[in-house]
């Protein structure tokens, strides 16, 4: 008689419970475009991230634009966004019903552009010398390195106001305010200031990529090819010669520009239009990950890391040396192993394997779950072990 399979997937109590926090968040908007090195850092991270075209983004996501770089941003209400280069941008948002959305947006430094569709919405922008509020309106607005706001409004009509004074901005009107000084009276803007301000800038090429295979072994390096396609010939621009930086979207994905020193995140030369950088993947899944570099719409990619045969039989005589260690085949019986992964944590499953039959990992918890179809799920949170052995 054939035995049955049993699953084991290891896991972190902390990191669990954080998962579960995240999951009832409700979105704001997405990302409707992206060029150049934009990044992300989520509310409760300390971590900066690439950022792609179609992500969510939530209260409390704070943005970073460098040199040469942009982004697009669609609220649900209808209203967007574009912020220029070397800006800084926290957005704060509360949902109410369906599409309704009160904005506030933290702008310390930088340059953006926005159109808000909605009246019966709340939205403002703060910068350290004011604040803008709006309604129904396009409109652009720039931080200087010092804090200084000027703001142009191209149809409707703004609120600007600071500790100082207040004013109210109408269409093609300018004010400017300073953290010593009150919002300046309204005063006609130029054509070219109107022109400056319908029009952002563009990138120069769109970046393009191309993986040996979208399938690779576990912890095989693979290469990644990256070209720099001039957009307006449509051909790789050999003339060009700019700084890439290539970014895993998941965990356990890693580049390295010699097959060396390898980094969730990486920066290479891109010469003659273009580079090849190597990957490696080390556990199994799909991995996304992304390619950006100024002036350049980004290219994101995916690869598909799978285990070989090999593979399989050693992890398979590994998880079962380590189950009887724990002595844990008792209690999930007359079976054989099938697969299993790590599902949150920053280790592969062949590290967390090694550290619990080394003794460097602990139980906290186990829950051996029977499904449907008769196999077992042997579901481990762990913790490391105290110092001093207790």
């Amino acid at each position: 008689m054939k035995r049955k399979s049993f699953l084991i997937i290891v896991l972190t109590l902390f990191i669990l419970c954080n998962v579960l926090y995240a999951a009832g968040e409700r979105p704001i908007a997405a990302v409707k475009g992206v060029f150049g090195e934009v990044k992300i850092k989520r509310l409760n991270s300390d971590k900066f991230s690439a950022v792609a075209p179609g992500h969510l983004l939530y209260d409390g996501d704070r943005i970073r634009t460098f040199e040469q770089s942009g982004i697009a941003v669609l609220f649900i209400d209808g209203s967007q966004i574009k912020l220029q280069e070397n800006s800084d941008l926290t957005l704060q948002a509360q949902r109410g019903t369906e599409r309704d959305l009160d904005t506030k947006l933290d702008l310390p430094i930088g340059d953006i552009w926005a159109k808000v569709t909605r009246r019966d919405s709340k939205f403002e922008i703060e910068t350290p010398s004011a604040t803008a509020s709006v309604k129904g309106t396009e409109f652009a607005m720039t931080v200087d390195d010092m804090g200084n706001s000027n703001l142009f409004v191209l149809t409707g009509l703004v609120g600007f106001k600071n500790p100082l004074g207040e004013t109210d901005v109408g269409s093609k009107q300018k004010s400017s305010a300073s953290k010593s000084a009150p919002p300046s009276t309204p005063a006609k803007m130029t054509k070219k200031e109107i022109s400056n301000t319908k029009t952002s800038s563009e990138p120069k090429w769109r970046l393009e990529i191309k993986t040996s295979g979208d399938k690779q072994p576990l912890n095989n390096t693979f290469d990644l090819q990256v070209k720099a396609i001039n957009i307006e010939t449509g051909k790789i621009d050999r003339t060009c010669n700019i700084e890439i930086t290539a970014a895993a979207l998941d965990k356990d994905l890693y580049f390295s520009r010699a097959g060396v020193n390898w980094n969730s995140e990486v920066k290479v030369r891109l010469i003659s239009g273009e580079v090849s950088i190597k990957g490696i993947g080390k556990s199994d899944g799909e991995k996304s990950f992304i390619v950006s570099a100024g002036n350049a719409v980004p290219a994101r990619g995916t690869v598909t890391i799978e285990k070989t045969e090999k593979q399989k039989t050693k992890e398979s005589f590994k998880v079962k040396s380590v189950m009887q260690k724990l002595g844990l085949l008792g209690e999930i019986g007359d079976m054989d192993y099938r697969d299993g992964n790590v599902t949150e944590g920053m280790e592969s499953l062949e590290v967390i394997l090694d550290k619990l039959e080394r003794g460097e990992l602990i139980i906290v918890e186990k829950e051996i779950v029977e499904n449907p179809d008769g196999t077992k799920k042997v579901i481990l949170r762990l913790k490391p072990k105290p110092s001093g052995g207790k």
